[in-house]
């Protein structure tokens, strides 16, 4: 049984990895960002819950939309929004990210991020994890 979860635990670590590596969080920070123009290392992104700005290592990407205790493809259609694949739109000079749905829909893959995924500072996810879980528990017990 101690192997089942830590085979388990292995994929989720994995599958978080390739999420961080993917464009949604790259979106969603681009989104946040109070100015682009500064420095990288010097930007400021504003968190969604406390409104205030922060530098980027003290943000985290948060799912609107949390998923506890699910199964591993319910785990990987929330944490990547549903989408199956991203397609780029090239028109001159300008470039646009699309996603694709299961449904074959397309839809703008900043709009998706900006409803899917927030941009919280570390204190303000520590609170909506808590929440979140606590949720998902007590919904646990009901059902």
């Amino acid at each position: 049984m101690k192997t089942d979860f830590n085979v388990k635990t292995k994929i989720v670590t994995a599958i978080r990895k390739e999420f961080r590596n993917s464009l949604l969080p790259k979106v969603a920070f681009s989104l946040a960002c109070v100015d682009e123009s500064v420095l990288l290392k010097k930007r400021l992104y504003k968190c969604a819950m406390c409104k205030e700005n922060f530098l980027k290592q003290l943000i985290e990407i948060d799912h609107v939309h949390a998923s506890f205790d699910t199964d591993l493809d319910t785990f990987v259609k929330n944490i990547f929004c549903d989408i199956v694949k991203i397609q780029k739109k090239q028109e001159g000079n300008f470039t646009e990210w699309l996603a694709v749905k299961e449904d074959g829909s397309k839809e703008s893959l900043a709009s998706i991020t900006s409803r899917s995924l927030a941009c919280l500072c570390t204190d303000c996810h520590k609170i909506k994890t808590k929440q979140d879980r606590l949720l998902a528990n007590m919904l646990k017990k009901v059902l």
